[in-house]
């Protein structure tokens, strides 16, 4: 597996992880911001990117703010269990391989 893939795969899993720890909802500025925190430095391109592959997953529901650009990403049931390492799915790095 190449760098690139395991980034996007562990950047999937903080995305999960924000949005769970965030009441369940995030929206993209702040992911942006929290990835950072996390050491994962991205743009608002590829965070809205990685959003649209969790969506396609079941992972969260996205919806854009009304009169805005701004979208919020709303983490599902199967989200939650990923981001709290109950369940694997392929493309996300697995929770028990990440320090807390």
């Amino acid at each position: 597996m190449k760098y690139t893939e395991h980034v996007e795969r562990d950047r999937r899993l903080v995305i999960l992880r924000l949005t769970a720890e965030g009441n369940g909802t995030c929206n993209d500025r702040m992911l942006v911001s929290g990835l950072a925190h996390w050491g994962i430095r991205c743009t608002l391109e590829t965070v809205s990117q990685s959003l649209a592959w969790l969506e396609e997953h079941g992972l969260v529901k996205l919806r854009t703010v009304p009169g805005s650009d701004v979208t919020v990403a709303e983490i599902t049931r199967r989200g939650r269990d990923v981001a709290a390492g109950m369940t694997d799915v392929p493309g996300v790095t697995p929770r028990r391989l990440v320090a807390d």
